[in-house]
């Protein structure tokens, strides 16, 4: 493995997307689940009342209420219906691509840095992604048996992001020379590793990358 990885986030980083919630919403969608598909995307709404009721609760205790939800519906799914549907469900995310993301990997891959996808979303998609894009990647895992989903993730990396590309990697982040490109808090692991460090912003800084000496990538 190259000695300067660059670590880089999916969801609100490569794509203005939750592509847990995207991917669910497009596989009921595309196995004529439409009903299913109606309620999920009403409660993947970011303005809406529920939705944002349902994250609060779970920032508070510590679980991703939305993420288990969105993942239940998946029980019963074989292992090829959810592959053929991350494979269209990629094509969708050409429209939601934050195009100077991309220009910052493109200048970092040029000047000999390596990058890796590094999500908290399910392997199905994020494998689909990388597949696209020709690039490793780490991702939270769906459990399977059988061939069939149960509706449950047999390792969630939420929280865990930088021991699961160590062992990825097989190596120490601070033995190499590393970076990160990310829109997210709960990255902060791996961005007090990194260096340099580029944050990715909709619209306005967060409040909480100020504490951070980094470049912030606004889209």
């Amino acid at each position: 493995m190259a000695n300067k990885i660059l670590a880089v986030d999916v969801c609100g980083t490569l794509f203005d997307e939750n592509t847990t919630s995207g991917f669910v919403v497009h596989f009921h969608k595309e196995n004529h689940s439409r009903r299913i598909a109606y309620i999920l995307k009403i409660l993947s709404g970011r303005r809406r009342v529920i939705p944002f009721v349902i994250a609060k609760i779970g920032r508070f205790v510590g679980v991703d209420f939305h993420k288990k939800l969105f993942v239940l519906t998946l029980k019963g799914a074989t292992a090829e219906s959810l592959q053929r549907a991350a494979a269209s469900y990629c094509l969708s995310l050409n429209d939601k691509s934050i195009s100077r993301t991309n220009e910052v990997i493109e200048s970092m891959r040029s000047s000999g840095w390596s990058p890796v996808l590094a999500s908290n979303s399910l392997d199905v998609v994020i494998d689909a992604i990388a597949t696209m894009m020709q690039l490793p990647s780490v991702s939270s895992k769906l459990e399977f048996k059988g061939g069939v989903c149960t509706g449950r993730l047999e390792n969630d990396i939420a929280g865990k992001k930088r021991s699961s590309l160590e062992a990825f990697l097989g190596v120490n982040l601070d033995e190499i020379d590393f970076s990160v490109i990310t829109d997210n808090e709960s990255d902060s692991d791996l961005i007090r590793s990194a260096k340099p460090v580029y944050l990715v912003a909709k619209g306005r800084q967060k409040q909480w990358m100020s504490q951070y000496n980094a470049e912030i990538i606004y889209y």
